[in-house]
């Protein structure tokens, strides 16, 4: 049995952090949702800033650095679908033997 059955610090952490995450991707939906709609400044001006503790602006800064975020990290994972693409292909075109040659599984 375990000195302490409390989470600790590191877990307490990563837990926060998964939730930071997910909260993160909530609003990211919702507010992507009411742009795509045309309502995202309906939407803000309807926010109650003294209930929310945020201010509307930043919000708006948050969106708009998620979104460059966002554009980053799906150039990023196109680069490498279609780095493995290629890598794939190239394979495909190898012979058992350059397969066995060159150290690679069939």
């Amino acid at each position: 049995m375990p000195c302490s059955d409390q989470p600790t610090y590191y877990e307490r952490t990563a837990i926060a952090q998964r939730e930071l995450n997910k909260v993160n991707a909530m609003l990211c939906g919702v507010l992507t949702s009411a742009e795509n709609l045309g309502i995202l400044g309906t939407v803000l001006q309807n926010v109650n800033e003294t209930e929310c503790g945020v201010t509307i602006a930043s919000i708006r800064s948050w969106f708009n650095r998620h979104k460059k975020e966002d554009a980053r990290r799906k150039a990023r994972e196109e680069a490498t679908r279609k780095q493995e693409e290629v890598k794939r292909e190239a394979l495909a075109k190898l012979s058992p033997e350059e397969r066995k040659a060159l150290g690679l599984k069939d």
